[in-house]
């Protein structure tokens, strides 16, 4: 995206191009207001530390016409914050590199918090179940998409290519993503989570974006944010587990906790609320602002919450 739309759109546009060092919430806002910008390209990530700027500290962004999100799910909280506070709705899209961008909410008509959107022109998209059957509207599965901007297949590796990409009956391409998602009756996509990153518990299925989600709302006042993965369990086969931040950069305290899981009670089925939860200053992410979750397995010495 950084290079493709922002990058090389402005180029083809004529359009001046702000660069910094880093990414830096202040900076980039000051760089706002100095060039008046129009256009504001950004990831969760970003869009979330604009909003734990003080109003005073976000200066005047008044001449932004166009905030977007991606490569990362931006929760609904974050959307209706980030519209409060800078007077604009985010246009969330969707893409890989492996498509380019392919769904995206539209620019003028209705933007719906959590969806990414409908299939730009040029795109087919369709949610199909794991033997590659299509399924109907309101079914949850994996998210395919043909389009012109579909690559080749991966430098050097075709055993990756042939299982990702396929011709169908009519002799289209096609990509599996790799995503979970559904298609509602208006035709808008919502995603529900990496099929990667799903865990199975006790043979039920559970998308940690899901449970995340209803984490921040039970927690809502004092946790920043959520990350849930599975760990190995020999009685569950995976087990569910939590790490939190918290918006006071403390430990939480253990009568918060039990607050905590008796309200996700009322959001979540039993055996979808973490088994435990552990305490981080700040989530590991990479330069994208992307969540890795491979970290938070691989930790061995985070602070519990007993």
């Amino acid at each position: 995206h950084g290079l493709f739309v922002a990058a090389l759109g402005s180029l083809w546009a004529g359009a001046h191009l702000i660069l910094l060092p880093h990414f830096d919430a202040l900076l980039a806002l000051k760089a706002i207001e100095e060039w008046q910008a129009t256009i504001l390209m950004g990831v969760p990530t970003h869009h979330h530390r604009y909003l734990q700027l003080t109003p005073a500290q976000r200066g005047h962004t008044q001449s932004l016409r166009l905030v977007t999100s991606g490569s990362a799910p931006l929760s609904p909280e974050q959307f209706t914050a980030f519209e409060e506070a800078f007077g604009i709705r985010i246009v969330e899209r969707y893409g890989m590199t492996e498509v380019g961008i392919v769904l995206s909410a539209p620019l003028h008509g209705d933007k719906l918090p959590g969806s990414v959107g409908f299939p730009l022109p040029g795109v087919q998209a369709k949610i199909c179940n794991e033997d590659g059957h299509t399924l109907d509207r309101l079914c949850e599965g994996e998210l395919h998409i043909s389009s012109e901007s579909l690559f080749a297949g991966y430098h050097n590796r075709p055993e990756a290519t042939s299982q990702s990409v396929y011709l169908d009956q009519e002799g289209t391409r096609w990509m599996k993503t790799g995503d979970i998602a559904v298609c509602d009756s208006d035709g808008r996509y919502w995603l529900k989570g990496r099929a990667s990153e799903m865990m199975i518990t006790g043979g039920l299925n559970v998308y940690p974006k899901e449970v995340e989600k209803a984490i921040r709302e039970a927690g809502r006042g004092w946790i920043d944010e959520a990350a849930v993965v599975g760990f190995p369990d020999p009685d569950w086969g995976e087990r569910v587990e939590a790490f939190i931040t918290t918006l006071n950069r403390e430990a939480p305290h253990p009568e918060q906790l039990s607050e905590l899981k008796k309200e996700l009670s009322q959001y979540l089925a039993g055996y979808k609320i973490p088994k435990q939860f552990h305490w981080l200053t700040e989530l590991p992410r990479n330069a994208m602002g992307k969540l890795q979750r491979f970290k938070l397995r691989e930790r061995q010495t985070t602070k519990e919450i007993p």
